[in-house]
């Protein structure tokens, strides 16, 4: 692309050609200038080249205009100078048909900026392009095509505008973009220093789930523990965007690993069953599926296989939904090498073992020109790198790998210098090929959520960063610095935001905007339980995740599951009917023992279920309503039965000799 760069850009102006050491100077005086631009190295080189790209563009448009002798080589020209430009060039106000090229260039504008949504959606980078260069081809064929009496007049105006308005359009654009990151960096040191002294973590005293935290969660293990190649009570809509399964299913997993840790760490049973099972979904094709489609139009290559490329939207997200749900309920048949199998029906098959896929992301973060890596192709999310650095860096505390480590020092760079605006806030995304970055949208749902992860591996940055965004979503915004659609379902609603900032604050120690933000949750979208499952009508079940996230969740709860290390020899409960029994709470004990809360899921009575992890031989006194003792097996192993009927405590202790 570089080579192609220089050779177009030795054309001047004049005609009169240049050589490629003036140009080198020129790029190196734009990125080595004292100017206040407010981009990092990377991005002001890829911005440069966008430009030069342009200006190559833009020239030969000026030339063809200037020296072609047939009219339609001119519009084409003018087209190359703007999307839908080409009309205006037969758009004289004198002719008869000026309305209809008026409404052609409009038409054409309307298109691109529908081709632009697409490259953003779905990595079409082919669609802007060839939307562009449809509307130039276009302009120049159209007047063959209308009567004579409205073949259009050539309007020298509209070509002289052109000429002048879009370079300045483009000068003044970066202009302005300086001037107001100067401002907001001045602005930025007066939030951080208010939010800084505003702002004291607090951790929660609630030990358990209660009935109704459980209710929640029975919505989303109930889809979690359906047959692998079921998804009833998924939002199935488009495997693209933020509605895909893929995101579904990772949330739910994490929203369960949030749970297991911080009030189930003693649960294995339907807890690992659940996570098992969302793991195996993600194999299923009609999830990944979509990847050779975006390679094919994102990066021009045909291989559908959904690890091998910058597809962290997959690779990097299965790797944080399976190392926590390794560490926690010890989901380690990954571990084997192909265990993870990507087949296409009845076509070729990808495999890869947990590790390997954490080592080809970790390679492909070597090789990273911006230091982080795309969540689709072009696109750059910080939001989906700190999801797929919390996966690296929780199989790396779990078995001693560093693929973390090795790439942790370039990472934080490259978000400080590459995705931070003036504003001091990551920026939502920016293109990897083009260095432009989107503008702050998304609300404080996509401000907040990175926060959520990056506290696992970067916890510095995620302070400073929620302490900036707790004051954009003060209880003087209210309900108004939240997203109004549910990116889960598209539905007009605020559940996701709520949720992504709920759970975000949750985790980072603010109880305080939590409970707010929880309310709003309430008032908007109310609870409907039903047959002992709760939901909220119309909102997604990413949405419901992120809602248990924030419930099930505590300070420093997804941290402390990424790198904290679990006595894998603790007793557990190795099986339990589900939803038989709800499990509110279960913790081993400091002696070797174990306790817990249950809850009948339908109806009362006895219970059965199996605790392993106990010394064999071994007697053991359980509690629940009347004390008896059992007896661990050879495998260590022994089985309860006990009455549940309303909240019920169950304790497992180790008999004195």
């Amino acid at each position: 692309m570089q080579s192609k760069i220089s050779n177009c850009a030795q054309v001047s102006a004049s005609g009169k050609p240049q050589s490629a050491g003036k140009l080198a100077n020129f790029k190196r005086a734009v990125l080595t200038s004292g100017l206040p631009l407010p981009w990092g190295p990377v991005t002001r080189k890829r911005l440069l080249r966008t430009v030069l790209i342009y200006a190559c563009v833009f020239l030969l448009a000026f030339f063809l205009q200037q020296y072609a002798e047939s009219q339609r080589l001119q519009a084409f020209a003018t087209g190359l100078m703007l999307p839908g430009a080409g009309f205006l060039y037969w758009a004289n106000p004198m002719g008869d048909a000026f309305l209809v090229y008026l409404a052609l260039a409009a038409v054409s504008v309307a298109g691109y900026v529908v081709a632009i949504v697409l490259w953003f959606a779905t990595g079409n980078m082919v669609a802007p392009v060839s939307m562009w260069l449809l509307a130039a081809v276009a302009a120049a064929w159209v007047p063959s095509a209308l009567p004579v009496s409205e073949a259009g007049v050539p309007w020298p105006m509209a070509v002289a505008v052109l000429r002048i308005g879009v370079p300045l359009m483009i000068l003044m654009a970066f202009v302005s973009k300086a001037e107001r990151s100067e401002q907001q960096k001045r602005n930025q040191v007066r939030v951080e220093a208010d939010a800084k002294e505003s702002f004291i973590p607090s951790a929660s005293t609630n030990s358990e789930l209660s009935l109704q935290d459980l209710q929640k969660m029975r919505a989303l293990l109930d889809r979690s523990l359906q047959p692998v190649n079921e998804f009833k009570g998924f939002d199935w809509i488009d495997q693209f965007q933020t509605a895909s399964l893929r995101y579904q299913i990772n949330f739910v997993s994490y929203a369960l690993s949030v749970a297991s840790h911080v009030h189930l760490p003693a649960a294995h049973g339907y807890m690992h069953e659940a996570q098992h099972r969302l793991a195996y979904k993600l194999t299923d094709p009609r999830v990944w599926g979509y990847w050779q489609l975006e390679n094919m139009w994102g990066n021009l290559r045909t291989s559908a296989d959904p690890i091998a490329r910058d597809n962290i939207m997959l690779s990097g997200f299965l790797s944080a939904q399976v190392g926590l749900a390794r560490g926690l309920v010890g989901l380690n048949e990954f571990d084997l090498p192909e265990s993870l199998v990507f087949k296409q029906c009845d076509k070729r098959d990808y495999r890869y073992s947990l590790s390997q896929i954490n080592r080809t992301v970790a390679g492909h973060y070597a090789k990273a020109t911006y230091g982080l890596l795309a969540c689709e192709p072009n696109w750059v999310f910080p939001l989906c790198n700190a999801i797929t650095a919390t996966g690296l860096r929780a199989l790396d505390t779990q078995t001693g790998s560093n693929d973390w480590e090795v790439i942790a020092d370039r990472f934080e760079q490259s978000l400080h210098t590459e995705f931070t605006s003036a504003n001091g806030l990551l920026v939502p995304f920016r293109s990897s090929r083009t260095g432009i970055a989107a503008p702050m949208i998304g609300g404080g749902a996509m401000q907040a959520l990175p926060c959520l992860f990056l506290n696992s591996v970067l916890p510095d940055l995620a302070v400073s960063q929620w302490q900036i965004t707790r004051d954009n979503l003060s209880e003087s915004a209210g309900k108004r610095s939240m997203w109004p659609v549910d990116i889960g379902n598209y539905r007009i609603n605020r559940s996701a935001s709520y949720g992504a900032c709920a759970a975000t604050a949750v985790e980072m120690g603010d109880r305080e905007t939590a409970n707010r933000i929880l309310g709003y949750l309430d008032e908007d979208c109310p609870l409907v339980v039903s047959n002992g499952v709760a939901h909220r009508p119309q909102v997604s079940l990413w949405a419901h995740a992120l809602e248990f996230v924030a419930i099930a969740g505590d300070h420093n709860a997804l941290q402390s599951a990424t790198t904290g290390v679990k006595d894998q020899a603790a007793p557990v409960i190795k099986k339990i009917a589900y939803p038989d029994v709800l499990l509110a709470s279960a913790k081993s004990t400091v002696n070797g023992g174990i306790k817990a809360v249950m809850y009948p899921g339908d109806t009362a009575g006895k219970k059965c279920f199996v605790v392993s992890g106990l010394m064999p031989g071994k007697a053991y006194l359980q509690q629940a309503g009347e004390s008896c003792q059992v007896v661990a097996d050879h495998h260590g192993e022994a089985r309860l039965c006990v009455v549940v009927d309303g909240r019920t405590e169950v304790s497992l202790t180790p008999k004195a000799a």
